[in-house]
């Protein structure tokens, strides 16, 4: 239905460029009475006719904040036009339009299929990890005590066996650091569940109520140590998620209430 979009100006301005939109698709950021709708090409040709197999960011603001661009889809090959500049050193498009959405290009193909092939990080300690492109990240599920969560390598920066080093640190003394983690999350928020989040005809909690409830979830780690732990609620904050960062150091930080 969309694949011969038009042009949201009649203004020809601006150098073509075909691109791949990356797995996270189009986003809409609102201010107050404008909004951005901005995507990532993970690969472009540019007006030149050369391919370029590296990220850009491509944005337009629009004034009405009610703006939406259909066809912008992840993975998608779309034709537009806009001009490419430099913002704090980093290269960006501006978008003046979209020519078409589903286009056809037989080398932006040939990368789109091989993007949809699995990349696997191997651990000889979790076993294979699949890289999720949208978020930068290897993941894969493992056992944490009695729980099945699963685990993230960020790679934003760093290569995978530079971070799963972390990781298996932090398995080889997952009791005493659970332990750290329930204690955390105790101290910062029995109290606020029992003066902010109780249900109608709900009692209060105590400490042993309280960490029962709470189940860990996931575990992402990051360079230098770093290292983000979510866990399950158990309803005890409605369905919200509890978060703490910490870093194999010894660092601890608030446990947090997240939407």
């Amino acid at each position: 239905m969309f694949s011969k979009l038009k042009s949201f100006f009649k203004s020809s301005k601006g150098d073509t460029f075909i691109g791949l939109i990356d797995e996270l698709g189009a986003s809409t950021s609102n201010q107050k009475d404008s909004c951005t709708v901005a995507f990532n090409f993970c690969a472009y040709i540019n007006n030149e006719g050369e391919v370029i197999e590296e990220e850009i960011r491509v944005s337009k603001d629009f004034p009405d904040k009610n703006k939406r661009i259909k066809g912008l889809n992840s993975l998608s090959i779309v034709k537009i036009k806009g001009e490419k500049t430099t913002y704090y050193e980093r290269d960006l498009i501006q978008l003046f339009s979209v020519v078409e959405t589903d286009s056809k290009n037989n080398e932006l193909n040939k990368i789109l299929q091989e993007r949809l092939k699995p990349v696997i990080f191997k651990s000889s300690y979790f076993g294979d990890f699949i890289l999720d492109r949208g978020l930068n990240w290897f993941e894969t599920t493992t056992k944490w005590l009695d729980s099945e969560i699963s685990i993230s390598l960020s790679v934003e920066t760093v290569e995978a066996s530079e971070i799963e080093k972390y990781a298996v640190e932090l398995f080889k003394n997952q009791e005493s650091w659970h332990t750290k983690f329930i204690n955390k999350i105790i101290s910062d928020l029995l109290e606020t569940k029992n003066e902010c989040w109780l249900s109608d005809n709900e009692e209060p909690l105590n400490a042993r109520e309280f960490k029962q409830k709470i189940v860990i979830e996931s575990i992402t780690f990051h360079e230098d140590g770093d290292f983000d732990v979510w866990f399950k609620d158990g309803g005890t904050f409605w369905g919200h998620h509890i978060s703490i960062f910490c870093n194999l150091n010894g660092e601890i930080g608030e446990a947090t209430i997240n939407g």
